[in-house]
């Protein structure tokens, strides 16, 4: 009885073993070296992008702007690795490539390469479901437009827009496509986490963790009209500021705002130039200027109000974005003024109210918007390096006044000490300065 039972839990302990292994090393059967390709332009601009359809690939926005000059994809050069781990080596002949369509708000453009690649993969559309932070994950491109890598890592955390990840990556990483563990998209590749990964692999070629946009409702956007796709995204927009981006300080808040700044600019300059949004344009005639016009601002159209109020929200968050809640350098926005401006005009009470309460959050945040910011940076960082270079050269004087030595003994003295691991140097100066003079006076 007793062997029987051993048997049994021996076997009972292989199957949890297999299962756990099984659950933690899901290997997705897709061929990446014929989904996830380079795209690059003849200036040397690169990322990676991937099939979603035939012949069609899905890259960044902010990518389409170096590889697609002014929506003109003649240059664009599309690269395929022979194998994970390979380069970029064999060029795909396409006749014609052509902008698709763009989504600024997500930061995601489709490309039309025609018949090249009608026959391979495609990477399936994107999972609905928002795994918690600790998901193990994956992503697929060309960091540093290099080789073709599979780099894994674990979801931190997500907001109404993007996932945080620890999947390492550098710069050609965006477009990357970004997997769960059993191989449903997540994600794309988007950015660097924060600006000082992004600049020690600038600087030092370290690679950064990689921030993704949500694909839970891009498939939904695809399958909509241009004036839909459009609200959809000011939507999107308006809920991560409002439920992520409000909160952020620092350096943190500084680098979203510019992102926020991009893709409201991004979604202007699809009115501009879509014929199909072309009505919405005296909308954004008010772009960064908003309350400064707010008295001049007339009653929306009875077509599509709802959109209407999602473009208003949005310029209020632009306008604190780029100058905070300031009516000048030295007065606030009164928001029982912007209510009863608001009400002459026939919004909403509740579109009052949460127009209100953004303004309100910008004025109890303090925080005075990406332009005052920069400079408030610019003031901080300049007063620090006077203070450095002051102290760097008062440390250089004392060190040639104190020695004894000849001009040219004490010349080569100060610049080792300014040179060489300072101010250490110049600590190790004093220490054994202090030392000398010590035994100077015991003799």
């Amino acid at each position: 009885m007793k062997f029987h039972l051993r048997n049994i839990l021996f076997i009972f302990s292989l199957q949890l073993l297999f299962v756990h292994l099984a659950s933690s090393q899901v290997k997705p059967q897709i061929d990446f070296n014929k989904s996830v390709f380079l795209l690059s332009s003849k200036d040397g601009a690169c990322a990676s992008g991937f099939l979603v359809d035939q012949g069609k690939l899905l890259t960044n926005y902010h990518v389409v702007s170096s590889v697609c000059p002014f929506a003109d994809c003649k240059d664009l050069q599309v690269l395929k690795a022979s194998r994970i781990d390979g380069p970029p080596s064999e060029a795909i002949k396409i006749q014609k490539a052509t902008l698709l369509r763009s989504f600024p708000a997500m930061d995601l453009a489709l490309i039309d390469i025609g018949n090249a690649l009608r026959y391979n993969p495609t990477i399936q559309t994107a999972t609905s479901e928002l795994p918690p932070p600790g998901t193990e994950l994956f992503a697929v491109g060309f960091p540093s437009c290099e080789t073709l890598k599979v780099n894994s890592g674990t979801l931190i955390s997500s907001d109404p827009m993007h996932l945080s990840t620890s999947i390492n990556g550098a710069f050609g990483s965006s477009g990357s496509p970004v997997f769960l563990g059993d191989g449903r998209l997540i994600g794309v590749v988007i950015q660097a986490i924060s600006l000082r990964q992004a600049f020690e692999n600038y600087l030092f070629k370290k690679p950064f963790n990689l921030r993704a946009v949500r694909l839970d409702s891009f498939q939904d956007l695809l399958s909509k009209s241009d004036l839909d796709s459009f609200k959809a995204e000011v939507r999107i927009l308006n809920n991560y500021y409002s439920q992520a981006l409000q909160d952020k300080k620092g350096l943190d808040r500084m680098m979203s705002s510019y992102q926020f700044i991009a893709a409201a600019q991004g979604l202007r300059s699809q009115v501009l130039i879509n014929p199909s949004l072309s009505s919405l344009a005296p909308q954004f005639l008010w772009f960064d200027d908003y309350f400064d016009s707010l008295p001049q601002i007339l009653k929306f159209p009875e077509k599509n109000p709802d959109l209407y109020l999602e473009i208003e929200k949005l310029l209020v968050a632009l306008n604190l974005e780029l100058n905070g809640p300031q009516r000048s350098l030295f007065k606030l926005l009164n928001v029982d003024e912007i209510k009863g401006a608001l009400q002459k005009v026939g919004r909403p009470e509740s579109h009052i109210i949460d127009i209100a309460n953004t303004i309100s959050s910008a004025i109890t945040h303090k925080y005075y918007g990406v332009q005052i910011q920069l400079i408030i940076y610019c003031t901080i960082t300049v007063i620090i390096l006077l203070v450095i270079c002051a102290l760097w050269g008062a440390s250089i004087m004392y060190v040639f006044l104190e020695n004894d030595g000849s001009f040219i003994s004490n010349t080569f003295k100060a610049l080792a000490v300014a040179l060489f691991f300072w101010p250490l140097s110049f600590l190790l100066f004093l220490f054994l300065h202090q030392r000398q003079e010590y035994e100077d006076g015991e003799e």
